[in-house]
């Protein structure tokens, strides 16, 4: 039986929900926008998708860029990001309380 993963991504990673060769291109921006606004909330870092980009892209791109999204790597780093983010609120706490 597969390991379940409880772990709150925050939106930053999640399984896909379909293979993305079956995705048709409004699906395809919806998911990338959706992980750039999350991932752009999070860490305040640009993260060269903007709309302008994604639009003049074709297709076979936009499988690629979700991809990564989707992947074993960007589960790792989103829990990393997280775990650090968390690791440095408390920090801010802890010090605030000293």
């Amino acid at each position: 039986m597969p390991k379940v993963d409880n772990f709150n991504y925050k939106g930053l990673w999640r399984p896909k929900p379909k293979n993305l060769s079956s995705m048709n291109r409004k699906e395809l921006l919806k998911e990338l926008r959706s992980f750039r606004n999350k991932w752009e909330n999070f860490t305040s870092i640009h993260q060269d998708l903007d709309d302008v980009r994604l639009k003049e892209e074709d297709d076979k791109t936009l499988r690629l860029l979700l991809k990564f999204y989707y992947s074993k790597d960007a589960k790792t780093i989103a829990k990393n990001k997280i775990l650090q983010k968390e690791k440095s609120l408390l920090r801010r706490l802890i010090k605030m309380f000293k």
